[in-house]
């Protein structure tokens, strides 16, 4: 007798690497998903700290906060707000950064001379930090 259709514990196994294969590719597409959403609010938070940052440096945001140093002079200022929907925080303060074109010049016993003083832009928001150098204003 001639054997036609497949037998029940051929039916089961295949439904079961069918099932297999089906709960591994729905777990890789969901990890996808997870990455490309994390990535679009990694994205959207940079762009938010670009704008706070381009609107602390024109001045634009509302009124700052100041903290002043032990000789009265103000030491930072802070900006602390909400855009589209989500908290920030800049601050603005003067920091030394190296110099990299100095550096290879300069002695090495003269660290001093390899930095340069800045003013420092840092804006947080979303779990995310974006930093901006400025050159700084001359003082009146």
């Amino acid at each position: 007798m001639r054997r036609r259709a497949f037998t029940l514990l051929e039916v089961i196994l295949a439904l079961i690497i069918l099932a297999i294969f089906a709960t591994v590719t729905l777990q890789i597409r969901l990890e996808g998903l997870r990455t490309g959403r994390a990535v679009a609010e990694s994205q959207r938070a940079q762009r938010l700290l670009s704008d706070v940052l381009d609107l602390a440096q024109a001045r634009m945001l509302p009124d700052p906060r100041t903290e002043r140093d032990d000789r009265g002079e103000i030491a930072r200022i802070i900006w602390e707000g909400q855009r589209e929907g989500v908290r920030f925080t800049c601050i603005q303060d003067e920091a030394d950064v190296s110099a990299p074109d100095i550096a290879r010049s300069a002695p090495a016993a003269d660290a001093r001379a390899s930095t340069v003083r800045v003013r420092r832009l840092t804006a947080r928001a979303a779990g995310e930090t974006a930093v901006l150098y400025l050159p700084l204003a001359p003082r009146s």
